[in-house]
């Protein structure tokens, strides 16, 4: 027995077996059954998304502040970067935005390296005070390395210059 399609039926259709049929726009007849588990299917695929978006979201909100903060940085010197001091430093002090192992500061002049009482340590600090005997007037660049509670090792540099025609002895 064949079925006709009639305009306001589209689902409930019985075939001889019994199942339940509806038209698709393009005029195959498919079962109920499988629509409704496509149509369920595709709606828990979307929820799925939606929420795995906003967690992302989320974690992506939570984490990128702990990412900015995850390494070390020197957060201000003495001398100060850029700076032109009239005197000549008997120190060099450093600040850091936590505690670090420093492991390397040079005090490069123009074409040589200065003497500091640098010795690297195992021991942490956010601050370190570095002597600098026999500095004179000129141009300075300063290297350090540090290696932060993370793990990493972070390198920079900084620069002053002591001016020649006002530096004291």
């Amino acid at each position: 027995m064949k079925s006709t399609y009639h305009p306001r039926q589209e689902c409930g259709i019985k075939s001889p077996t019994n199942a339940t049929y509806c038209r698709s726009s393009n005029t195959h007849w498919v079962k109920a059954e499988i629509m409704l588990s496509i149509v369920f299917l595709i709606k828990v695929i979307y929820m799925n998304l939606i929420r795995l978006t906003i967690k992302t979201f989320f974690c992506l909100a939570l984490a990128l502040p702990m990412l900015v903060q995850a390494h070390t940085a020197l957060k201000t010197s003495t001398p100060e970067n850029g700076s032109t001091i009239a005197t000549i430093p008997s120190d060099l002090d450093l600040v850091f935005n936590a505690d670090v192992r420093l492991i390397k500061i040079e005090l490069m002049g123009v074409g040589h390296e200065m003497p500091t009482n640098f010795e690297p340590s195992s021991e942490v600090a956010s601050t370190y005070k570095i002597q600098t005997p026999g500095m004179h007037p000129g141009e300075f660049t300063v290297n350090w390395a540090a290696i932060g509670a993370d793990g990493h090792t972070v390198t920079n540099s900084f620069s002053f210059v002591v001016d020649p025609a006002t530096a004291s002895e």
